[in-house]
């Protein structure tokens, strides 16, 4: 369909057909000119031959040229202090620190975190399988280093329940012997070196995950977090909490069970040696967590007794070491802790190297440290936002990865931020790291003096700790929620909480990531399209099953294009464009009209790939064939260069590209017009004519969108628009408008 397009004023037509025209010579790259017969439709105006064309490489200049000057900035501009709190964190709030208004509250609240972490890390200790000391440890010495380096001021860092889970797991896996061992403090005879390989295992392990958080950090790679979704942590997380809860159950009954993983295997060993059952032990420990149960409740619903919560596993540790001491129930039954040794820690670098065992503990390292990084990282992140203070992610997890370097440099296995630590600190009115400072020293001040104290605690106190603990672990109102929200969200819920449950700790969490990077690669794939039509009276598109009014116009039909068009969906979205043309074909002709324009709206494409490129080559030739015109509206530039360079452009003629999809309309609608064809916009839905088949297999509706304002409406006429989103939802639509059956040039607008 030629047209005899004239030159705008100052413009010199090209060779390539009417309606080309080459950019000015300065300014942005695309270009728009009024044409004439148009009046007043825009174009865009291409090749760009005043412009350099990106060359292989240039992303990279243009990011080490960046860096080179963010560097010259800081080197003209920042002062001594400035660059001490680039390596030391802490100098930003010890810089502003308010002593009269934060001291107290700083004070108050490392005392509340640290008679909370004391039994905590003993009882974290125990369910890695270490001597309760390590947890304490833990609790010491990387939260100092953390609160020098870390950037967040309210994180509790230290032994967490969950890892503390996959350690006691994978350490027996790698060292089977380790299994047999009943009380880490006090090993049976000849299980003494079976205990110390085992404890160097812990410490390498430690070191490797500081490796890991470190790189992570130094190298920017924290987005490797985004693949652990919150439904992915909170399924793990689920089933770890019921493993963790089953596996100090023994200690409430007071009777010795074999290691087991799998829930069915836990359930079957605790009914066999039921009869082994120890009263005495059941009823102290049932006391214990009943009283941890209360007070906790006391603490999160009355804000004048918020400490009740912090000091409750204080509170069971003083009643059971009391019970001890004067009641001497340690001779009617009542197993203790045991020895723990005196002292602040000693150095183990010497045990990092040589690691024998490093392929089967690196993977190891590689789960702990992304489960650790998500869960530090998301209770840090919400804490800042709630005190009003940038968090530096990258600089949070190197100052975690430091923490962990000199944890196992000095005795410590793996430590992390604590969601229940971190609350209670924050709730205590912590403002600063020096909150953490001071809960080491709690820490410390334990392991100089009270240690001979602790080891006549009992061993059911220990137990109705963790088991008070996993309470908050279990994040069922999240199931809830999804199962409300999205059914496949809740469907990678569940495979990481059975998972972990009915399978193993590792392969329960391997098997939830892999079903979310199928779901991402699914959505990705096989993008969600939805019919749109106008709303009467507007230049607004809206789905159709959203809004039954929505009119169709014969003869036209604009498909948008809500994702990147790439290898792996263009088959997907060819096969859906050739459905919605051949119902469109069908239903314009059934009113006597030709479908004579597909117009794609590009505005969200922001690339294509060579196979789509090429895919999009051969639908514009099949169309051609039909009699169908193909145009294309808003596309962004690195597209229409990477169609101008494969010759698409060419192929489909420069005339039929467009600055907007309303450009693309008006002009399609105009063209009709002209060739006297009539046409009528109508309602189909929910008659459909075909159109009820959208969306892709066992998705769901989207949600209304509220409507976007746009300009005075266009003469009656509309167009049938899809919208395709990556993700299965639409996101935005177009306003665009036709003038079918209206005089040959129509107002703008």
């Amino acid at each position: 369909m030629k047209r005899n397009v004239s030159a705008p004023d100052g413009a010199q037509e090209l060779p390539g057909g009417p309606g080309h025209f080459p950019p000015p010579t300065s300014g942005p790259s695309l270009r728009l000119f009024p044409n004439d017969l148009d009046n007043g439709s825009e174009r865009l105006l291409f090749p760009f031959p005043e412009e350099k064309s990106p060359q292989p490489g240039d992303s990279v200049k243009v990011f080490f040229s960046k860096l080179k000057e963010r560097h010259q900035h800081r080197v003209a501009t920042y002062t001594f202090l400035d660059w001490l709190a680039v390596f030391l964190p802490c100098v930003r709030w010890l810089r502003t620190y308010q002593v009269r208004k934060w001291l107290l509250s700083d004070i108050v609240a490392g005392l509340s975190v640290g008679f909370m972490v004391v039994p905590q890390g003993m009882s974290y200790a125990n369910l890695a399988g270490l001597p309760s000391v390590y947890g304490l440890y833990g609790a010491f010495l990387p939260c100092i280093v953390y609160s020098l380096v870390g950037s967040s001021r309210q994180l509790a860092v230290g032994p967490v329940a969950v890892t503390s889970l996959l350690i006691g797991t994978k350490l027996k896996d790698i060292l089977p012997a380790a299994a047999d061992i009943q009380n880490p403090n006090a090993p049976a005879p000849g299980q003494e070196e079976i205990q110390e390989q085992y404890n160097h295992l812990a410490i390498q392990l430690a070191f490797l995950v500081a490796c890991l958080y470190t790189g992570v950090g130094v190298f920017r790679l924290g987005f490797v977090t985004n693949f652990l979704s919150h439904a992915v942590i909170g399924g793990f997380t689920s089933g770890a909490a019921i493993t963790i809860g089953l596996s100090q159950v023994k200690y409430i009954l007071g009777f010795s069970v074999p290691r087991q993983e799998r829930l069915q295997d836990q359930a079957k060993t605790y009914v066999e040696n039921m009869h082994n059952l120890k009263w005495q032990e059941f009823i102290m420990g049932s006391t214990f967590l009943l009283i941890l149960v209360v007070m906790k409740y006391v603490g999160k619903n009355f804000k004048r007794l918020r400490f009740v919560r912090a000091v409750g596993p204080l509170t069971v540790c003083i009643i059971g070491i009391c019970a001890v001491y004067i009641g001497h129930v340690d001779t009617k039954g009542i197993k203790v802790v045991g020895p723990i040794k005196k002292g602040l820690p000693g150095p183990t670098v010497q045990w990092w190297f040589p690691m024998p065992e490093i392929s089967t503990l690196f993977p190891t390292a590689i789960i702990v440290m992304l489960v650790d990084l998500l869960e530090s990282t998301s209770i840090a992140r919400a804490l800042a936002r709630k005190n009003k203070y940038e968090l530096v992610a990258n600089q949070e997890i190197v100052g975690l990865g430091l923490a962990n370097f000199a944890g196992a440099a000095f005795s410590c296995y793996t430590t992390t931020g604590s969601f229940s630590r971190s609350a209670v600190n924050n709730e205590s009115g912590a403002k600063s790291g020096l909150a953490c400072f001071i809960t080491a020293w709690v820490v410390g001040f334990v392991l100089i003096f009270l240690t001979p104290i602790f080891e006549r605690l009992p061993m059911n106190t220990l137990g109705a700790i963790i088991l008070s603990s996993i309470v908050g672990l279990l994040e069922y109102e999240q199931a809830i929620y999804l199962w409300k929200v999205n059914k496949l969200d809740l469907f990678v819920w569940m495979a990481s909480f059975l998972g972990v449950l009915f399978i193993s700790v590792e392969i329960g969490l391997g098997i939830a990531i892999g079903l979310a990077v199928l779901i991402v690669i699914y959505e990705s794939a096989f993008p969600h399209t939805a019919l749109v039509g106008r709303i009467p009276g507007t230049s607004i598109w809206r789905n159709i099953k959203q809004y039954p009014q929505a009119q169709l116009t014969p003869g036209l039909m604009v498909v948008r294009i809500d994702a990147p068009i790439y290898f792996a969906n263009i088959q997907w979205v060819k096969e859906k464009l050739e459905q919605y043309l051949d119902h469109h074909r069908t239903w314009s002709a059934d009113r006597g009209i030709p479908l004579e324009y597909a117009i794609l709206d590009f505005s969200p494409v922001t690339h294509v790939d060579a196979t789509a490129v090429h895919t999009l080559e051969i639908l514009i030739e099949a169309l051609a064939e039909e009699g169908t015109q193909l145009v294309l509206a808003n596309p962004s530039t690195a597209v229409i260069r990477s169609l101008d360079k494969a010759r698409v452009c060419d192929i489909l003629g420069r005339d039929w590209i467009f600055v907007s999809v309303n450009e693309a309309v008006q002009f399609c609608s105009r063209q009709l017009a002209e060739r006297g064809l009539v046409v009528q916009p109508e309602s189909v839905w929910p008659k459909g004519a075909g159109y009820g088949s959208s969306g892709s297999p066992g998705s769901g509706s989207p949600q209304p969108s509220r409507p976007s304002s746009a300009g005075p409406a266009p003469a009656p006429a509309s167009v049938a628009l899809v919208t395709t989103s990556a993700g299965g939802a639409m996101h935005r639509s177009a306003s665009s408008a036709s003038t079918g059956g209206a005089p040959a040039n129509p107002a703008r607008p």
